[in-house]
């Protein structure tokens, strides 16, 4: 239900999970495999942003999450 459609994986629990460029990250409780902002660019125009957020792996990626 993100804005303007997202396709990732969803009820992720760890970035193992996830396809390549993308990690496990729950943002305001809906779990999925975020695509990695480091070599991507995000959608600012739809509403998106890259975050630095903990992924469900134990670890923080900057990942493009809606705002």
């Amino acid at each position: 239900a993100w804005p303007g459609g997202y396709c990732a994986r969803a009820a992720c629990t760890t970035s193992a999970e996830c396809e390549s460029g993308t990690y496990c990250v729950d943002d305001g409780g809906v779990r999925a495999c975020a695509l990695s902002c480091v070599s991507a660019s995000c959608r600012d125009a739809e509403g998106y942003s890259c975050e630095f957020l903990p992924t469900l792996g134990g670890t923080s990626r900057f990942v493009c999450v809606p705002r």
